[in-house]
């Protein structure tokens, strides 16, 4: 994997010579959107654009950018996903980050391939998970 210096730290305090060293995740394919086989995503708007995915039977990151708009066929253009390879640690930080976000938030944007329930409900008890949900997002920001 290629490592490149950053003028930043990525963490506060963590070198004290005021460099750190970036991983470059190692892009597998770049498919189509509508090949991508959703396990859990992390960032949507209008499409998935961040999270995870099951890729030749193996647990991989998914990024897509939100496709442009074509004026010549007055339409979108079709949106690409790239699928990156994780290492052990990193898949099972994904699994963690999915595991917490279903116990303090919910199912809805799990993929399992299970029949999908409504989208985003409080469980019983309401005002427990209310504190759950809470605690998640201030733990998350």
């Amino acid at each position: 994997m290629a490592e490149l210096r950053s003028l930043k730290p990525l963490v506060a305090g963590s070198n004290p010579a005021g460099t750190a060293k970036i991983k470059i995740m190692e892009l597998i394919k770049t498919i189509p959107y509508a090949e991508v086989q959703f396990k859990f995503v992390s960032d949507h708007y209008d499409l998935h654009l961040k999270g995870t995915c099951i890729y030749e039977n193996e647990l991989c990151k998914f990024e897509t950018d939100y496709p442009d708009w074509n004026e010549e066929k007055d339409d979108w253009e079709e949106a690409v996903t790239r699928i990156y390879k994780l290492t052990w640690r990193e898949k099972m930080k994904c699994l963690w980050t999915q595991w917490s976000f279903e116990k303090c938030v919910g199912y809805h944007w799990s993929f399992t391939g299970k029949k999908r329930g409504q989208s985003f409900h409080y469980r019983k008890p309401q005002w427990l998970y209310k504190i759950i949900l809470n605690i998640y997002y201030k733990k998350t920001k």
